[in-house]
């Protein structure tokens, strides 16, 4: 008996078609993720600042900016231990003075100023400059991405 040829397998269109379709949506859901973070996590550092500012509590001001520091150092990649502010100071390398600032303002029987509290974020501000002034170049271009200062402190 003479054998039938067998056809030569047609490769399977619609599965191949199939396959770089979902490579295309993972493409597209993961570009969609890394622009939404990049929006999201600058963002809601914007939103905590301006609470922060903006306290009603000029006390709570102090506490605030000195919390902008630390969370300036921790998206800077730098570790900065629990204790007194004026240790945290001493391990940024920043004015002692700053940190006694900040203490004064909250556990003084007088509530400041409110004129100081916008002095004090100032001089914070200028702090936040020269911290990121002494970071790598690459750590100052992702600071600002750097979700680290959103996440709960470890000790």
């Amino acid at each position: 008996k003479p054998q039938k040829q067998q056809e030569p397998e047609k490769p399977d269109e619609p599965e191949k078609k199939k396959d770089t379709e979902d490579a295309a949506a993972t493409w597209w859901r993961w570009l969609g993720l890394g622009v939404l973070l990049v929006g999201l996590v600058p963002g809601a550092k914007a939103v905590r600042r301006r609470r922060r500012r903006g306290a009603e509590a000029v006390s709570r001001r102090f506490a605030g900016a000195w919390d902008e520091l630390l969370d300036t150092a921790r998206d800077l990649g730098v570790h900065v231990a629990y204790g007194t502010r004026p240790q945290q100071a001493a391990t940024l390398g920043v004015p002692v003075s700053l940190a006694r600032a900040a203490d004064v303002a909250t556990f003084s029987a007088e509530p400041p100023s409110a004129e100081s509290g916008s002095d004090y974020w100032d001089a914070v501000a200028g702090t936040g400059v020269s911290l990121r002034g002494r970071a790598p170049r690459w750590r100052r271009w992702l600071a600002p991405l750097n979700p680290a200062s959103l996440l709960p402190r470890r000790r």
